[in-house]
């Protein structure tokens, strides 16, 4: 971003990672931030002076659901959705109408953004391209890092940044561990290091002997059929 980015967060809550990076970081280059609540948050789509936008699905969802001709396609917008999974269906539509230059955003509170990776195959749909960096790793339940492909434990390097939680010494140990940062999430590597998320450990379940996570095959069914 610089001083001519016009940028527009949408219905992200201040205590998430979206909600107070991003609408904070106009002030690093002495921008004004607005805060409006509006029940047509479309109509922003309008103002063809808009160079970045930030959206979770939910949000998303309302946006399309507005009518065709709502507004035009502005070719020269930046938009990351970030905070859950977008259906295919909702890719080709938003190329369609809102703009062709999409990024899938991965981040969290505690950690930050982790991977920005914008949408121009259907590989990029499903595999995150890593910020370059941060420190990501699979490992195993002993804290091992996994071969590539294998699905295991996300970890990131938590230098620098947060290393608890504020009076919850019990959540803290669970989370961060010897300079890592734990979200919880299960994940894969690829040969070429880009990361493909499998749901939360507790969706982990025992199919015929092999690990798999409910949640993705949800995932799977909704991206694939949607």
């Amino acid at each position: 971003m610089g001083q001519d980015s016009v940028l527009c967060v949408f219905g992200c809550g201040g205590w998430t990672g979206v909600g107070y990076r991003w609408a904070a970081s106009p002030w690093l280059v002495g921008g004004t931030t607005v805060i409006q609540q509006s029940h047509n948050p479309h109509r922003v789509f309008s103002d063809h002076n808009l160079t970045h936008a930030v959206l979770i699905p939910s949000a998303l969802a309302t946006i399309l659901a507005a009518p065709k001709n709502a507004f035009a396609c502005n070719d020269k917008l930046h938009l990351f959705v970030g905070g859950g999974a977008m259906t295919r269906a909702q890719v080709g539509e938003i190329k369609s109408r809102i703009t062709p230059n999409l990024y899938n955003w991965l981040a969290s509170t505690e950690a930050g953004c982790i991977a920005v990776t914008p949408i121009e195959t259907p590989d990029d749909h499903r595999w995150h391209k890593l910020v370059a960096d941060r420190i990501v790793e699979i490992v195993d339940d002993d804290n091992n890092p996994v071969p590539n492909g294998t699905m295991g434990r996300i970890r990131i390097g938590a230098e620098g940044g947060p290393n608890g939680y504020l009076n919850d010494e019990t959540t803290s140990r669970e989370f961060f561990q010897n300079g890592y940062f734990y979200p919880g999430d299960m994940a894969a590597m690829r040969h070429d290091g880009r990361v493909s998320l499998y749901g939360r450990i507790t969706d982990v379940i025992n199919m015929g002997g092999r690990k798999c996570c409910h949640s993705r095959l949800k995932t799977d069914c909704v991206t694939n059929w949607a």
